[in-house]
């Protein structure tokens, strides 16, 4: 007969994880649903202002224009206005069509921040890290304009996500490294003690030892003449 589980051992682990999983994939989905909706409501209401006029003029360039002295004088990179290109160009110019591809960054972030903050501290603080973003002004600002700011984030945020198990495992290692340092010092120690107590012992036992070698500490009777003897009482 099998052993019975601790109570709530088994709720824990077939019946609360599997829904707190669940939920929180619905709520993450609900939150990518939201930040997607609030950066596409009015995105073509504001008029295009110096900085997305200038993303046009690079994205209506030629090829080789555009990756080639462009690329060399424009401070931001080509890839932006390469992408905004080939947007236009299935989609037609529009202020809508121009913010669309920052629109679906900005709502694509929730999702590694989301995960990064899971990682970090949690299911309830990467859901907590997600909605954040949804519906965080500034990322809503951001994810509204013509501009590389959105696709840029959202990059850094997946890079992030990404680089979690190989900081895990950069950590695990220090943690490895440091248990072997201290086991190291450990036996120095040990073997630096047994080296102090057998030199006592061989000091105590009639020798002493000098830098330069081993020197016996001389017997009291090879002071004086080998047929001395010491005294006998009287009987």
């Amino acid at each position: 007969m099998s052993a019975a589980a601790p109570p709530g051992r088994t709720e824990g682990l077939a019946g609360s994880a599997p829904g707190v999983w669940g939920i929180g994939t619905v709520t993450l989905g609900g939150c990518l649903l939201l930040a997607l909706a609030l950066r596409l409501h009015r995105l073509a209401a504001p008029s295009p202002w110096v900085d997305e006029i200038a993303s046009w003029t690079f994205a209506r360039l030629a090829w080789s224009d555009l990756l080639g002295p462009v690329a060399h004088v424009e401070t931001n990179p080509p890839g932006y206005y390469a992408l905004l290109k080939l947007v236009i160009g299935a989609a037609g110019p529009g202020e809508a069509v121009m913010r669309l591809p920052s629109a679906i960054a900005g709502a694509l972030a929730v999702v590694p921040v989301a995960l990064v903050g899971r990682r970090t501290g949690g299911p309830l603080a990467g859901l907590f890290a997600g909605g954040l973003v949804a519906v965080s002004a500034m990322q809503i600002h951001h994810s509204q304009e013509a501009r590389g700011y959105a696709l840029l984030f959202l990059a850094l945020a997946t890079a992030l996500w990404l680089a979690g198990p190989m900081l895990d495992r950069a950590a695990g290692m220090r943690r490895w490294c440091w248990r072997r340092a201290v086991a190291a010092r450990g036996g120095a120690s040990s073997l630096c003690s047994v080296a102090r107590a057998s030199r006592s012992c061989s000091a105590i036992s009639g020798g002493c030892a000098w830098p330069w070698g081993w020197w016996p500490i001389p017997h009291p009777r090879s002071h004086g003449s080998s047929d001395r003897t010491s005294p006998v009482p009287p009987g």
